[in-house]
């Protein structure tokens, strides 16, 4: 075993202190970094949820709900009633065909435009799972332009609704991402 002098000892000891120090600071100078990168990281997943609840899921949930406000009058007082003639359930007189062709084109189907729209805008935003509804409501939204441009049919309303449940599964898929989106901000 070597001698050491005092001279060689504090050197020694200096000379660790300095390492001890060093290395501390490389290792403080590695998680700082570290924490800010893994802290930007959780704000651009924030703000991109953010980004899809703000422009794509919430406004084509609230197209949605004017239009089941606007489809649903016993429940909102609002609207109109697609009933038969011989269902005396509803206070709401049957509308008019001719209403009914007008209510068709002038109210809904331009609602679900602006959904394409929406859609289309953003699809860069859109979850895997939400976008392959697209060709879905592109379908049911060009049919109704062609029904519309040519000739509706009798009781447009009720074949609207009918047609309508096609794209019921679109409409679960968007509440189930807004509501687990939704949760998952409230978390961080």
């Amino acid at each position: 075993m070597a001698n050491f002098n005092t001279q060689e000892m504090e050197i020694i000891h200096l000379g660790i202190t300095v390492m001890a120090t060093g290395g501390s600071g490389f290792i403080g100078i590695i998680l700082g970094g570290w924490l800010v990168a893994w802290q930007r990281k959780v704000a651009r997943k924030r703000q991109f949820l953010e980004k899809q609840l703000q422009d794509f899921y919430s406004p084509l949930l609230a197209i949605h709900d004017e239009i089941t406000v606007f489809q649903n009058p016993l429940a909102t007082g609002v609207g109109f009633s697609a009933r038969d003639d011989d269902d005396q359930e509803s206070d709401y007189p049957k509308v008019p065909d001719e209403d009914e062709k007008d209510i068709v084109a002038q109210q809904l189907l331009p609602a679900y435009e602006r959904m394409l729209e929406v859609f289309r805008d953003n699809m860069w935003v859109v979850d895997d799972e939400t976008r392959k509804f697209y060709p879905g409501l592109f379908r049911f939204v060009h049919h109704w332009r062609r029904v519309v441009k040519n000739a509706l049919p009798e009781n447009p309303l009720t074949a609207w609704q009918h047609s309508e449940k096609e794209l019921q599964d679109f409409f679960n898929n968007l509440q189930q991402h807004q509501h687990r989106m939704r949760k998952r901000l409230r978390r961080t």
